[in-house]
């Protein structure tokens, strides 16, 4: 009789387990599917994904170190521990206990896996079905080389000037005084009387422990879906983190395409009252709008030119001399070509699941975009 309750117990709980497998698995895939609809996805971000920022945003927020990247250093032991586990059946594949630990542990982590698919899908794909944002419905205007110019004066201008204002240390660097984390959020929520995704909450950025291979890999900063975060690399300079954390912010914001989240980081810093925050919104996008601009072989007699000093804080807008120094001084765990390499795979992967590409040359139709009207 005692084995016969054991057996059934079993089969009980064999059941639960492989209902839940399903019920995750169809989520996953109508997840997916939806998201390739974007009326839903517009609706889903604007309506709801505010939800998840507001709970499980809030809860990853009480730690004061990266919840995201302590989690994608278990999900490459726990993808370790398997294979090796894998490997070892093949000598202890008669062992019942081994093989009921193994059985275990691979149902766990189908179900982890299918966990994160899930979180992804809401917090990822679903914004990335989203309607592109179409300014004026000028995003496909083609702008002559006349306006194009004019934009490139006025944010040159507005370099010149904020270059001046700004405060600097000893040798010569931009730096802020306060907190910059509480300007930086102020600034994004002056945004939401004109776009309401920017309501409501906000985390505090989170630095990167590992700041040396997101140096590597070109990275500045970086956000994680699976753990509502905005991160930085640890190595920025004042002036770039401004622009950068308002930029991950967008993306937590339902901004995914990183044209949108760094025009969005543009509007942010410019629209605030802080000449610093302004000067670090116009300097983050000179070199998109500088690249476009002598392309369309602008009258040079007509143009407002970057002053010495400009020029010399867009050359240390992103690490300064401290920084290099600072970055020399550690000892690479992963050489270069590898940590490149890498890099790019994941995200050249990344960007052909989701049909998109790493668009940030597009910051400068949406600049121009935006001015329609206002310069032009």
């Amino acid at each position: 009789m005692e084995d016969f309750s054991a057996k059934v117990d079993r089969r009980k709980k064999w059941s639960c387990y492989w209902c839940i497998i399903l019920l995750l698995a169809v989520l996953d895939i109508i997840g997916n599917i939806l998201a390739r609809i974007p009326a839903v996805c517009d609706f889903y971000t604007d309506h709801i994904f505010w939800i998840w920022t507001e709970t499980y945003g809030r809860i990853t927020g009480l730690f004061p170190f990266s919840v995201g990247e302590i989690m994608l250093l278990l999900a490459v032991i726990l993808i370790l521990v398997w294979v090796i586990s894998l490997f070892l059946l093949f000598f202890l594949h008669r062992k019942e206990v081994y093989r009921r630990y193994l059985r275990k542990y691979s149902k766990s982590l189908l179900a982890l896996v299918l966990v994160v698919v899930l979180i992804m899908t809401m917090n990822c794909s679903m914004l990335y079905g989203c309607s592109k944002l179409d300014l004026k419905q000028r995003r496909t205007t083609e702008y002559t080389a006349l306006e194009i110019q004019k934009l490139w004066n006025y944010v040159a201008s507005q370099c010149n000037r904020l270059s001046t204002e700004v405060q600097r240390d000893a040798k010569g660097n931009p730096v802020y005084q306060g907190d910059r984390n509480e300007a930086v959020r102020n600034a994004m929520k002056k945004l939401s009387s004109e776009y309401p995704r920017f309501r409501g909450w906000y985390p505090h950025p989170k630095p990167i422990r590992s700041s040396y291979i997101m140096y590597q890999a070109y990275c500045t900063g970086v956000y994680f879906p699976f753990s509502m975060e905005a991160n930085y690399n640890t190595y920025l300079s004042d002036l770039s983190y401004c622009a950068t954390t308002a930029h991950e912010l967008s993306h937590l914001k339902g901004y995914i395409y990183e044209d949108e989240a760094d025009f969005m980081a543009y509007l942010a810093c410019t629209s605030s009252e802080d000449p610093y925050l302004q000067y670090s919104g116009y300097l983050n996008v000179l070199g998109y709008l500088q690249s476009d601009y002598l392309a369309s072989e602008p009258d040079s007699s007509q143009e407002v030119a970057l002053s010495d000093q400009v020029y010399a804080d867009s050359a240390n807008f992103t690490y300064t001399e401290d920084s290099y120094e600072e970055i020399e001084s550690e000892e690479p765990v992963f050489d270069q070509e590898t940590v490149e390499t890498f890099s790019e795979g994941i995200t050249d992967t990344y960007m052909e699941y989701y049909d998109a590409t790493p668009n940030y040359e597009e910051v400068t139709k949406l600049m121009l975009a935006y001015y329609d009207g206002i310069l032009y």
